[in-house]
């Protein structure tokens, strides 16, 4: 039977704040505020605009944007309007090869209004969902001792990353997702027959003890909250370049699960918020989609899962800091 009348589990939502190429990415305003600790290394086809394809009159951009696919390309025309500013009489579209950024000028002074990435540009038009298509290839974390450090801050030296860029496809570009944790919550539930084997006052004092230190001292969505998120997606994706974590999260010998595990916390819950930045992520075991929800129960229906029996007895003979609990 179940030991709470009200079973809690913890959400964490994961928010992709800005992607980009690594060399996007140098030249542009990082958010560190929400910090971003979680990185998402993706691929995805090379796209292009071609100037030759590109008309400009009466407020009005036309244009044929393609990508590649092997050795093949796909074509997705498209309209935007625009309006000019003073001083500006005529645009111009500047692109060189291979014809993957773009940038609008004005056609006198030559000066550049804007700038940036053909695939960025297409993926923010009304085109078919598979152009905001992103496949999964790793993903990591970066906090320090106490948060100081970042997801980008760890990129710019990153072992997997070079080896991902040295096995590139000609015809695949690889895009960085910058994420952070922009919410922690807990999910209750209750069963409508079984009001668990603890008196009322101990299924209150677990949800209190739960609440004080999950959502008041915020205590997951440091450290804690980071590396779950990292071990619920690997998990999840099942990335080509990751190793740990994918087949074994949860694991009750993985130090960031140990104060899940002490709270008796029900279920973690990951949530994916591709929807802010217009992406959708997929891996060969997951579908493509904006919004991904995996979810680790860490109780079976009737009663304590033996992930949580084996922690209590692997807790019973290993301090909080045997390192071979790692």
């Amino acid at each position: 039977m179940r030991k709470y009348g009200v079973e809690i589990g913890l959400s964490i939502v994961v928010s992709p704040m800005i992607m980009g190429r690594q060399r996007d990415l140098e030249k542009s305003d990082v958010p560190r505020d929400p910090p971003c600790h979680i990185y998402i290394v993706t691929q995805a086809p090379r796209v292009s605009i071609l100037p030759d394809d590109v008309t400009i009159e009466d407020g009005v951009i036309s244009g044929r944007a393609r990508r590649q696919i092997e050795s093949d390309y796909e074509y997705f025309d498209f309209q935007m309007s625009y309006q000019l500013s003073n001083g500006v009489e005529e645009l111009s579209w500047i692109s060189e090869y291979p014809y993957e950024d773009f940038s609008l000028a004005a056609s006198d002074s030559g000066e550049v209004l804007v700038s940036g990435s053909a695939s960025i540009l297409v993926s923010q038009l009304d085109t078919d969902a598979s152009w905001r298509v992103q496949d999964v290839l790793y993903v990591g974390q970066a906090f320090g001792s106490s948060g100081e450090r970042q997801a980008f801050d760890r990129l710019r030296k990153h072992d997997t990353l070079q080896r991902i860029y040295s096995e590139q496809r000609p015809d695949r570009e690889i895009w960085l997702s910058l994420c952070a944790i922009t919410d922690v919550a807990t999910l209750s539930t209750m069963h409508p027959t079984d009001a668990g084997s603890v008196t009322d006052e101990e299924d209150k004092d677990h949800a209190l003890r739960v609440y004080q230190r999950v959502i008041q001292n915020e205590h997951f969505n440091g450290h804690e909250g980071v590396a779950l998120a990292e071990a619920g997606l690997i998990r999840y994706f099942q990335p080509k370049y990751n190793k740990i974590f994918r087949d074994n999260f949860p694991d009750p010998k993985h130090v960031s699960l140990s104060e899940c595990l002490d709270l008796e916390l029900n279920t973690i819950v990951i949530e994916l918020h591709g929807i802010n930045i217009q992406t959708s992520y997929k891996s060969p075991t997951v579908e493509a989609g904006e919004l991904h929800f995996p979810q680790y129960p860490l109780f079976e229906a009737e009663g304590r899962t033996s992930l949580f029996d084996f922690w209590s007895e692997f807790n019973g003979h290993a301090s909080k800091g045997d390192p071979d609990r790692a």
